[in-house]
């Protein structure tokens, strides 16, 4: 995961990373639940592309509230 993060690290605005973590949240809720090992790796892309446990939670719960209306 590093080799990949890192490059985007340093090509990428903070905007762009935040939406490939909602990208990942919304293929992982696309079943209607994450499980606890997609979660666990989307924790640790969103540690390494260095956005905070506030924006990842964030990003979780409108995914999750949207996929449940």
């Amino acid at each position: 995961l590093h080799e990949f993060t890192h490059r985007l690290n340093k090509e990428l605005p903070e905007e762009d990373k935040l939406a490939i973590l909602e990208m990942l949240w919304r293929v992982s809720n696309a079943d209607g639940q994450i499980d606890k090992h997609e979660e666990y790796l989307i924790q640790r892309v969103a540690g390494l592309l260095h956005i905070s446990d506030r924006d990842r939670v964030r990003l979780k719960l409108k995914v999750v509230v949207e996929g449940s209306s």
